[in-house]
């Protein structure tokens, strides 16, 4: 990707940094008040805000004329709305704001909203849709806008031309939802001493019912990013965010949102960049619906489902510890097989805990009333199913076997050499058994060991999820496929 500021695909609204502003504050028994101050949105930070007036502070009074206050006091909003010195507006979702002195305070916030149209008292506006980039959508595609191109001579004549894909937009729809994607561009083509253009991905959703902003990330755009960044095997950022309301070209509201994990740094697309990304979701190639896919992963979050709950989150990290992140692939395979299968394990644990009466009886006339305790206490109560048991019924029900991966590990190899057993422990009991002196703390590993058992297991979690997700085989076969360096 490039990001040449002469020419960039797509265009927004406002630009990070900091705002002289005007906070638009409530007094303690309600009042509107104006102070001024300012606001920084950056990314990578939280939004904040600084105010500098006459705050509204909790006095005591001792009744002799004097008066105290403990600081800094805070109060927690859901929205905070201020008017830029530009004249435009913006609302701070999800924070607090402090006064640390009775003319200073601070704000911190979640998100920010940035907009040509004032916010009402509950800055949660609504939008029908959003416009969004995120990195390495691209891939996903697989389909460039420039279809082909032609050169001064190739024709005979003095001609630079470039002719379009209509295949590089795409567009879904379901039941109270549409979902597109489409290359934006932007040309230089009036210019006598140069001829340009550039383009960049962008994804639009609508949907019949509005949402808040905060709605739009939680619901969409965070599982989004999860997705492409799962599909594509590394963190991937939001370039940009707009909210969208209005079908009037004149009235319309393109509000830009501003957060931690937004760049508002959009790129260009370039050849170069997107050949270096290997997505196992290709849309075109498996003919899958981008809508679909995102409609199954609310699902799966709605439904709680341990995949999403734990590698979901870790995916657009880079940042883990060997450690943790061998831990947590293990932990999101053992609760994606006890989610799966809970039917079967509660109807297993039914017939166990038959059984184990019936034995019970049974053995009682034959132990003396001490010893039928003891067995009764001690004696398993539930079935044995754990980990192993997942990982073995995980590792056979994948597309491609990862177990030679595994076994040619350091992390592995080195085990079985300090435990010389007589019979060779299995892959799955060798993974449990590391996992457990992990959890308790009773035996260290080498970080670059765990790391490399940690690439193949991730492989395996990331073909698990793209088949909740309803991806086909050739595509769980690409996770689970050593990647390109």
């Amino acid at each position: 990707m490039s990001d040449d500021p002469d020419l960039i695909a797509v265009k927004l609204p406002f630009k990070t940094g900091e705002y002289f502003c005007t906070w638009h504050l409530t007094g303690l028994d309600g009042e509107s008040l104006e102070i001024p101050g300012l606001l920084e949105v950056e990314p990578g930070h939280y939004v904040r805000g600084r105010i500098h007036g006459p705050v509204p502070i909790a006095w005591k009074y001792d009744g002799k004329g004097s008066k105290s206050a403990g600081f800094p006091q805070t109060h927690q909003f859901t929205s905070l709305n201020a008017r830029l010195s530009s004249g435009a507006h913006v609302t701070v979702l999800n924070g607090e704001v402090s006064y640390w002195a009775d003319t200073q305070g601070s704000v911190i916030g979640a998100l920010a909203v940035m907009s040509l149209h004032p916010f009402g008292d509950d800055g949660h506006r609504k939008y029908h849709s959003i416009e969004f980039q995120i990195e390495g959508l691209e891939s996903v595609l697989e389909e460039a806008p420039i279809k082909e191109t032609r050169l001064p001579g190739e024709s005979g004549d003095n001609t630079w031309a470039a002719t379009l894909n209509p295949d590089s937009s795409k567009s879904w729809t379901s039941p109270g939802a549409e979902l597109s994607f489409t290359f934006r561009g932007s040309f230089r083509s009036m210019d006598a001493y140069e001829f340009r253009m550039a383009f960049a991905p962008v994804v639009t959703i609508t949907l019949t019912e509005p949402l808040t902003v905060i709605e739009w990330w939680q619901r969409w755009l965070l599982p989004m990013r999860r997705m492409i960044s799962i599909a594509t095997a590394k963190p991937r950022a939001v370039i940009s965010f707009l909210a969208i309301d209005g079908t009037d070209d004149d009235r319309v509201t393109r509000d830009q949102v501003f957060g931690w994990h937004i760049t508002q740094k959009p790129l260009n697309s370039q050849s170069a960049a997107i050949r270096g990304i290997h997505s196992t979701i290709l849309l075109n190639t498996d003919e899958l619906s981008l809508l679909d896919l995102a409609t199954r992963w609310g699902e799966l979050s709605d439904q709680q489902h341990p995949m999403v709950e734990t590698y979901g989150a870790l995916s657009t990290s880079d940042e883990q510890h060997p450690r943790s992140r061998f831990t947590l692939l293990l932990q999101s395979l053992e609760g994606a097989y006890g989610f799966e299968n809970q039917q079967t394990s509660t109807i297993r644990r039914d017939r166990f805990a038959a059984r184990r009466a019936s034995f019970l009886d049974r053995i009682a006339p034959t132990l003396s009333a001490n010893d039928h305790r003891f067995l009764r206490k001690y004696l398993m109560r539930s079935p044995s199913e754990g980990l192993e048991t997942a990982l073995t019924a995980t590792f056979r029900s994948l597309p491609k076997d990862i177990r030679p991966a595994l076994e040619m590990s350091e992390l592995i190899v080195n085990y079985r050499a300090l435990e010389k057993s007589r019979e060779e422990l299995r892959v799955e009991t060798v993974l449990v058994r590391i996992r457990n002196d992990l959890s308790h703390g009773s035996r260290a590993y080498d970080a670059d060991e765990l790391d490399e058992a940690a690439d193949v297991l991730e492989r395996a979690v990331r073909a698990e999820l793209l088949r909740l997700l309803g991806a086909p085989r050739a595509s769980q076969e690409r996770a689970l496929s050593k990647p390109e360096r």
